[in-house]
């Protein structure tokens, strides 16, 4: 029997600080204020993520600007912070 072990590499502080700096200067490229309380929690989230590693996948409504956030903060260091700005479906949120 051949046991097969994958070492799972967490990701370093330095690059969850710089995807989360990358995600921030895109949302304020699209012309989302960084002052609004849909970013404030966004930025809740990488807080915990840059500070305690603590992973995250979920939604935030950005529904004043038409779009929901799918966010996925990832804890290997082989996935990159994923955060969509999607158009919402009728009744889906």
């Amino acid at each position: 029997m051949i046991l097969e072990m994958a070492v799972v590499t967490e990701k370093p502080v330095e690059d969850r600080i710089r995807e989360t700096m990358e995600v921030m200067h895109a949302i304020k490229t699209l012309g989302i204020p960084l002052d609004s309380p849909e970013v404030a929690e966004l930025r809740g989230h990488f807080n915990s993520y840059i500070k305690e590693g603590i992973c995250w996948s979920g939604t935030i409504n950005f529904l004043r600007f038409g779009r929901i956030a799918e966010v996925e903060l990832p804890r290997r260091e082989d996935k990159e912070i994923v955060v969509k700005l999607r158009v919402p479906r009728a009744g889906k949120y």
